[in-house]
């Protein structure tokens, strides 16, 4: 099979062709030279089948942040890889800012869950985890109470400052931008969606910045159907 193009004051020269064949989704890929003619036209020459190792180089020479680097992985890392990462933030106090919705630029250090941060291309996420362990593959992942986050996890950025360059890879960093940010707005107005308490969202933070819990109260998380497999696996169909 031969492809004859024409292409003129180009800044680059074309020098490989990959094709794909197949019917609803690409099942072979074969790689072809192209030849410049005489009258300044290309022409594709027969093919070679595609090797995963071939492919894998040229995609990473076309975008080197694909080169995956060995990397000692903290205890809280769940997954890393190129395009996503995702950890957990063990149960611990911290201080949150609430300002909007019924409260006036308000502060304080509260008690927070087990926590999953996910940053890929879904966006940035965040799911609560019961119990103080190590997720598990199968650990069931709850709705935050937390305002600026719609159901699915996604974070509403609002004020927060997301990392940026190597900071992006650090978990401490989006951890930071999230609870250094003011949290202004519920995303969810439906009843026991957000939060299980009684009176809604904004009683139960005015309860937290009072200290009415010296922990979490668990008992208020909203389940999901999801786990921290179905997670992955979401970020997986994107890659």
């Amino acid at each position: 099979m031969s492809v004859t193009m024409n292409l003129s004051e180009q800044p680059y020269r074309a020098q490989h062709a990959v094709l794909l064949y197949g019917q609803h989704r690409p099942s072979y890929v074969s790689v072809h030279e192209v030849a410049e003619q005489h009258d300044g036209s290309l022409r594709i020459g027969a093919g070679t089948p595609a090797t995963m190792s071939g492919l894998r180089e040229l995609f990473d020479q076309l975008d080197p942040s694909r080169k995956v680097r060995p990397v000692f992985f903290e205890a809280n890392v769940l997954s890393q890889g190129p395009g996503w990462l995702v950890w957990w933030m063990k149960p611990q106090t911290r201080r949150v800012w609430f300002d909007g919705s019924g409260f006036n630029d308000e502060s304080a250090e509260v008690p927070h869950p087990g926590l999953v941060f996910a940053v890929s291309a879904l966006g940035w996420q965040v799911f609560a985890v019961g119990g103080k362990g190590r997720p598990r593959p199968g650990t069931k992942l709850y709705q935050v109470p937390y305002f600026n986050v719609w159901e699915g996890g996604r974070i509403c950025t609002g004020s927060a400052r997301t990392p940026e360059g190597a900071k992006a890879q650090e978990p401490k960093a989006w951890e930071d931008a999230f609870f250094l940010s003011r949290f202004s707005h519920p995303n969810i107005h439906e009843a026991n969606k957000l939060v299980k308490y009684r009176g809604g969202p904004v009683k139960f933070w005015k309860a937290m910045l009072k200290g009415k819990f010296k922990s979490f109260p668990t008992e208020t998380l909203v389940e999901t159907n999801w786990t921290v497999r179905n997670l992955l696996e979401s970020i997986g169909r994107e890659l």
